[in-house]
């Protein structure tokens, strides 16, 4: 594998998209969940109507491998346009300040600087995403919107260009963040069971990621658990312990490719608006090829306000 392809894939390792996901859920103690929430449980969902939110975010991320090391620490604040599309959700985003960046190692400048990344990530971080009422992606629905044309357009032509010069591609701190950006602008999935406070749902699926041009299927198993319903402030907010387990593997030229992600955090999410209150994520993760060996941890915090 060229380094071209290991340095696409560590960074895919963040913007990792799922399509044509199919699971299996469990209900509390392992039952099964059924189509709709049990008497008394309380359902999740995004309101699919128009609305505009701010989002507070940082994302912290290190990742060491193949004699490589990288760096990166950002505060950021995005703007997001809420549009209904029949049973669809589209986001339209936008970075409107970035109050923090740092980078050190593979996110440093590689013989392509000359702009202010945080001036570059402002003016060029846009995109929108397409989901349903449980956060889960249509990611054709999401490709085909012309808001990530240009973002799209902009990776492919470094990529042709670092083929063709048979190295890795000279990219910028600003692109390498822009490439990160899906996984800063997001919103969480939720379970599709129904929630009981102190309970649990499993719910078990096996997809496949888009991972730098490889299609890697991985299995994956998220433990979702309500953990309190505050309605103090006069709105219900539920608190949701999440745990994720994912692995995958593919074979690919030269070898075998392997994945493995640990995920935990919580979130706030008010039940009666529809919508995310904030999250703290955590992801451990690593990839295997041959002999080479990447691991990295990714910190997500944001909170969500009425735009």
């Amino acid at each position: 594998m060229s380094k071209l392809a290991l340095s696409t894939l560590l960074v895919a390792l963040v913007c990792t998209t799922s399509c044509e996901k199919g699971g299996k859920t469990n209900g509390p103690d392992g039952g099964d969940a059924g189509k709709g929430a049990a008497k008394g449980d309380i359902s999740l969902r995004y309101k699919v109507a128009p609305g505009k939110l701010k989002q507070t975010g940082k994302f912290d991320m290190n990742t060491t491998g193949g004699g490589q090391f990288g760096e990166a620490a950002l505060e950021y604040t995005a703007m997001l346009e809420l549009v209904a599309q029949g049973d669809k959700l589209k986001v339209v985003w936008s970075l409107a300040e970035i109050a923090k960046l740092d980078v050190k190692g593979m996110f440093e400048d590689k013989g392509a600087g000359g702009e202010d990344p945080k001036t570059f990530l402002v003016a060029e971080g846009k995109g929108a995403f397409l989901v349903d009422a449980l956060g889960k992606l249509d990611e054709k629905g999401t490709e085909a919107l012309a808001e990530n044309t240009a973002r799209r357009e902009r990776f492919k032509k470094l990529e042709t260009e670092a083929k063709a010069a048979g190295g890795e591609p000279k990219t910028s701190s600003g692109v390498k963040i822009l490439a990160l950006a899906d996984s800063m602008v997001t919103l969480p999935d939720l379970p599709a069971a129904g929630l009981s406070v102190g309970k649990s749902v499993t719910v078990e699926e096996e997809e496949e990621a888009q991972m730098g041009g490889i299609m890697l299927p991985s299995e994956t198993e998220t433990k979702y658990t309500l953990v309190k319903i505050d309605d103090s402030g006069g709105t219900r907010i539920a608190e949701l312990q999440i745990e994720a387990v994912t692995s995958g593997a593919t074979e690919v030229p030269g070898g075998m490719l392997t994945v493995d992600m640990e995920t935990e955090g919580t979130m706030l999410f008010d039940i009666d608006a529809g919508m995310p209150v904030s999250y703290k994520l955590q992801r451990s993760q690593s990839f295997a090829f041959g002999e080479n060996t990447f691991e990295s941890t990714i910190i997500l915090e944001a909170s969500f306000a009425a735009g």
